[in-house]
């Protein structure tokens, strides 16, 4: 059975060394790791570009892009509704 979101993303933090939650790129790790351990359809892909790098996440459902959204908001351990469109600003691209 998998953990749920709070357990997940308490013990990922955890186990990564020197986590900032003012760092959006440690946050993006969170999310990361979270695509992979639930297992999720949704996906992040890197575009190099002149301007520099540029990450995009494509959301395969509006569960799933609520369930990364909450692990969005554990991790950076706020009562704000953050989204997980704020912490890849606006590179979200929907498939559903």
């Amino acid at each position: 059975m998998k953990k749920n979101i709070d357990q997940f993303v308490r013990e990922t933090i955890s186990h990564t060394k020197h986590f900032d939650v003012n760092n959006i790129n440690h946050i993006k790790e969170v999310v990361r790791y979270a695509l992979s351990y639930y297992e999720l359809n949704s996906y992040e892909e890197i575009e190099n570009t002149e301007l520099g790098t540029i990450e995009y996440l494509y959301l395969h459902s509006m569960a799933e892009e609520n369930l990364l959204s909450k692990v969005v908001q554990q991790s950076l351990n706020s009562n704000k509704p953050y989204t997980i469109e704020d912490i890849y600003q606006g590179y979200v691209i929907r498939r559903h």
